[in-house]
């Protein structure tokens, strides 16, 4: 939450030393994580669980290359052939690297690896 006072709602369950991760954060700007938790003798049940929260962290703009998937595309006016768009994945992009097209494959595009699409092309657009 960005929140100081309060934490949001839609708590996930976890256990001890698992780790924890929130990959939804769309704004830039000052987060805390907040924690619901039951003390080490289990005292606390229910709606009485602990709840803390963490210290300031911040997530800054998507400005950087390295948190940044940067596509290229081979030409840069309207022909009447193939593109292939090539795909850069900044190196702090940790999750899966598979690329995703709408249409049909083979006839609209071909995958060429995890780094390459190749766009088909019938006539100018």
């Amino acid at each position: 939450s960005q929140s100081t006072t309060e934490p949001t709602s839609g708590w996930k369950s976890f256990t001890n030393k698992a780790q924890v991760s929130k990959t939804d954060i769309s704004a830039p700007g000052t987060w805390y994580l907040w924690t619901k938790y039951n003390d080490e003798a289990r005292n606390n049940t229910g709606t009485e669980l602990k709840v803390t929260k963490s210290n300031a962290f911040v997530i800054g703009a998507n400005t950087e290359d390295r948190n940044k998937i940067i596509l290229t595309a081979n030409r840069t006016d309207w022909v009447n052939q193939d593109v292939t768009v090539s795909v850069r994945y900044g190196a702090n992009l940790t999750e899966s690297r598979t690329l995703g097209c709408n249409g049909a494959n083979g006839t609209d595009y071909t995958v060429n690896g995890t780094t390459n699409v190749i766009v088909k092309t019938t006539e100018k657009q």
